[in-house]
């Protein structure tokens, strides 16, 4: 699949929160995940169907989703994203075009109560 850049600004419909994950004491003697905001940017999100092949490599990451996003330098593999009262857990991350304008964040949405 080619890379297909949005045309403008417009496109960039959803607004997505990039988060960092911590575990932190609940009270009791377990952790509960506490997720912290890093940005908040605009994206055009699409989801996938069937599995991602990476490489040429079929990956163990299943991608549902990908967010295309203004160049960034901080999204990293380990992170989150919430968009549309959804979290994602991000599973790869590529510079489509070598240009730093665009990246693309294929990510896993995570299914709560699961």
């Amino acid at each position: 699949m080619a890379f297909d850049p949005p045309r403008n600004a417009g496109e960039l419909r959803d607004v997505v929160e990039l988060q960092t994950r911590s575990q932190v004491a609940s009270g009791t003697s377990d952790l509960a995940d506490s997720y912290t905001i890093v940005a908040t940017v605009r994206a055009r999100v699409r989801a996938l169907f069937g599995t991602k092949v990476i490489d040429n490599v079929q990956t163990q990451e299943r991608a549902t989703h990908v967010f295309v996003i203004y160049h960034r330098s901080d999204v990293q593999a380990w992170q989150f994203l919430q968009a549309n009262g959804k979290r994602y857990r991000v599973v790869q991350v590529m510079e489509p075009d070598d240009r730093r304008r665009w990246l693309e964040v294929l990510a896993e949405e995570i299914k709560v109560g699961l």
